[in-house]
């Protein structure tokens, strides 16, 4: 009789605490995540640009924690964040919801390597080379790009270190064409300022949705075309010294002597002698001198673009300071609807 009385007495203890405990499970859950831009600061708080929820006001106390590059600088607009919070989102426009932690992982530097699953990423100021493990969502990234990428913070033990990008910020100007020619065109971006684009034979060309980015992420084209524009530069360099005339037939895509080689090119209406040889990047050019790029144009794919278009450039970082500025467009990208 007292063990079925102590039995009895056991299962109701448990029954009770089984509720309390429950509810503190529930307590303990992770918190939501938020990720994305962050697109306007304020004074208690910050509004993100969330990748499935859209705009989002977070506010920031001293309870919230800052975590990554936060925890030494402030938040800013254009950086990728991740936000924990308790789920609860209000009702208002945007909705807003409490930051319970608000991180920020940022590596800097330049693309050396590309790699099947991305790119070698070297020169970051605490982690030296890192491996970039990117996806299609991503831009197209070339080898010399200084390139900044945002991540989750985890990165893998190995050697060199290896993290998954969220977010990836590349140089890059989008505006609309306008005075284009065989040696380039004039961007005019939103805010009005105007840039001289330069076309080479390595550029790109592409088409863009304005909905839908689907392009691969490291462009291997262009490295390939890269590596093969290096080799012909050596070797035209090699044989300067015994074959002088050959240089004015690698160098000038225009010459006569060459033209049963170069019948492709679509410039061939200049006099052979007008232009000297130059097989450099051109980023030095004065501001109004655009008659050096002429003698080279652009081998672009066939993409049909002019004037009045929208477009996205890529270049390598490097712009001039003359007026307007000057970048060599390494991609040009068409955007369309």
């Amino acid at each position: 009789m007292k063990k079925t009385r102590f039995f009895a007495l056991a299962l109701s203890l448990l029954m009770a605490l089984a509720l309390p405990l429950g509810a503190f499970a529930e307590e303990t859950e992770p918190d939501t995540l938020l990720e994305g831009l962050v697109t306007e600061v304020l004074e208690q708080g910050f509004v993100m640009e969330d990748t499935e929820l859209g705009s989002v006001l977070l506010n920031v106390d001293e309870t919230t924690v800052m975590d990554g590059i936060l925890a030494e600088e402030d938040i800013e607009v254009g950086q990728y964040v991740f936000v924990e919070y308790d789920g609860r989102l209000t009702r208002s426009l945007p909705p807003q919801a409490h930051a319970d932690r608000v991180g920020c992982y940022r590596l800097t530097g330049t693309v050396d390597l590309s790699l099947s699953i991305g790119v070698l990423l070297t020169g970051d100021p605490i982690f030296g080379d890192v491996i970039i493990r990117v996806d299609g969502s991503m831009p197209h990234l070339f080898q010399g790009m200084p390139i900044t990428v945002y991540y989750n913070g985890v990165m893998a033990m190995s050697y060199p270190g290896q993290v998954t990008a969220s977010h990836i910020v590349v140089p890059e100007l989008t505006g609309t064409v306008s005075d284009k020619d065989s040696a380039g065109f004039t961007l005019t971006d939103a805010e009005g300022n105007e840039y001289r684009v330069l076309l080479s034979e390595q550029t790109l060309a592409g088409v863009l949705s304005a909905s839908v980015e689907d392009a691969p992420a490291v462009d291997e084209t262009a490295q390939e075309d890269a590596v093969e524009a290096e080799s012909a530069e050596d070797a035209q360099s090699a044989s300067d010294a015994d074959a002088p005339a050959a240089e004015d037939e690698t160098a000038l895509q225009d010459e006569p002597a060459a033209e049963d080689t170069v019948a492709e090119e679509p410039v061939a209406d200049e006099p052979a002698a007008e232009e000297p040889a130059d097989t450099e990047p051109i980023v030095d050019e004065p501001a109004g001198d655009d008659e050096a790029a002429a003698s080279q144009p652009a081998s672009l794919p066939t993409v049909e673009w002019g004037d009045g278009d929208t477009v996205t450039v890529y270049y390598n970082g490097v712009m001039t300071r003359s007026i307007p500025p000057q970048v060599t467009a390494l991609e040009v990208l068409v955007i369309r609807d």
